[in-house]
């Protein structure tokens, strides 16, 4: 058997080599990563967790910007289908129409 000492120095040496598991004369160990890599495994998580916060934030701040947007349209499509109306149009009776029957499916 090797003294101890050698033993110590070739596991540290083997362990080096291969980082996780080394195995010396029948000992397993399971080294701790360094701290250095440690840290930028974290930040590549938080990297990833920012990311991700941010693709949803963008995403809301959009689903806003369109709901925003609808009402705008929906009031220039009243205001066309209102003149229409007062001109005797049939087509703008028809969209009205159409317009009654979306907003009645959207209360069921």
């Amino acid at each position: 058997m090797l003294p101890a000492r050698l033993r110590a120095a070739r596991l540290n040496e083997n362990v080096r080599k291969h980082p996780g598991t080394a195995r010396e004369l029948g000992v397993s160990v399971r080294t701790v990563p360094a701290a250095s890599q440690r840290d930028e495994e974290r930040w590549k998580i938080a990297s990833r967790v920012a990311d991700a916060v941010r693709e949803v934030l963008l995403a809301q701040s959009e689903r806003r910007r369109l709901r925003r947007l609808r009402y705008v349209k929906d009031d220039y499509f009243k205001e066309a289908i209102s003149d229409g109306l007062r001109h005797g149009s049939s087509l703008c009776a028809k969209y009205m129409a159409d317009r009654r029957e979306y907003l009645r499916s959207l209360r069921k």
